[in-house]
């Protein structure tokens, strides 16, 4: 649907939405897509506007890279380059 075309109002969109997804492109070439929320959409939307939560996986990302640093410090350090002869 694109609102450059014909004028809908908010109302309208939501009718339409409810019965399939409606994808918008504004008059200013901006997309958007419309259609009904369920459980996990809420509580995604809710998660991600929490600076709490998003805290938490921050600080849990800093903890992972540590971990995944600290694994493999011991290979890298103990592994030598070598070079493959070439064949001729």
């Amino acid at each position: 649907m694109n609102l450059a075309d014909q004028q809908h109002t908010v109302g309208g969109l939501l009718k339409l939405a409810e019965s399939e997804p409606v994808y918008i492109r504004a008059a200013d070439g901006k997309d958007f897509l419309l259609e009904p929320a369920d459980e996990f959409d809420r509580k995604a939307a809710a998660l991600g506007s929490s600076q709490r939560f998003l805290s938490f996986l921050k600080g849990r990302s800093a903890d992972d890279q540590d971990n995944e640093a600290a694994a493999i410090a011991p290979l890298v350090g103990s592994t030598r380059r070598t070079r493959v002869p070439a064949f001729s």
